[in-house]
């Protein structure tokens, strides 16, 4: 190989790895990452349902150990709360009680263990499930939503008591 060529391949090589570098970047800083956020421009029932206050920018500044007023002073209310009482029974699932506003509108139970839960009812207000089943070990609020549930963008805030533990942002496609 003469030096000419070997010159040109070795220019190729760092232009490609540029290139994977500027991608990667790409891919990390989206909050659905390159591949979801491309498949949720080529989706035409991407219907997703944003709470009020919410942006991308305060999202994105959300870190663990922030307190939950902390999380509303950037996000706002969200859309759902969801309540956790025991992290991952039997079945793997995590039976939940779900929260529009301040009144329970859904039961999730998918663990035998927590039969005490069966008696939550629709439409009880937080202070009430508080007072029967006691706080929530894990409580996850939803700041996105999707009448379908077909392809949205899903943005969660994942707590253990009143600290952020984890949030959770990804294409949802069903």
């Amino acid at each position: 190989m003469s030096h000419r060529a070997l010159s040109r391949a070795k220019r190729f090589a760092r232009i490609m790895l540029v290139l994977l570098g500027a991608l990667l970047a790409l891919h990390l800083a989206l909050p659905d990452g390159m591949d979801g956020t491309l498949a949720l421009a080529l989706c035409t029932a991407n219907d997703t349902v944003y709470a009020k206050g919410f942006n991308e920018i305060g999202y994105f500044r959300v870190r663990s150990g922030m307190k939950g007023a902390e999380v509303q002073h950037l996000l706002g209310e969200p859309l759902e709360e969801t309540w956790i009482y025991r992290i991952r029974g039997a079945t793997g699932l995590e039976s939940n009680l779900a929260f529009r506003g301040d009144r329970l509108a859904e039961i999730n139970l998918y663990d035998t263990a927590e039969i005490h839960l069966r008696e939550a009812v629709v439409g009880m207000s937080r202070s009430e499930v508080i007072a029967r089943f006691g706080p929530p070990r894990k409580r996850i609020w939803f700041y996105t939503s999707s009448p379908r549930r077909i392809c949205y963008r899903e943005r969660k805030v994942i707590f253990h008591r009143d600290e952020v533990v984890e949030k959770d942002a990804e294409a949802y496609f069903d």
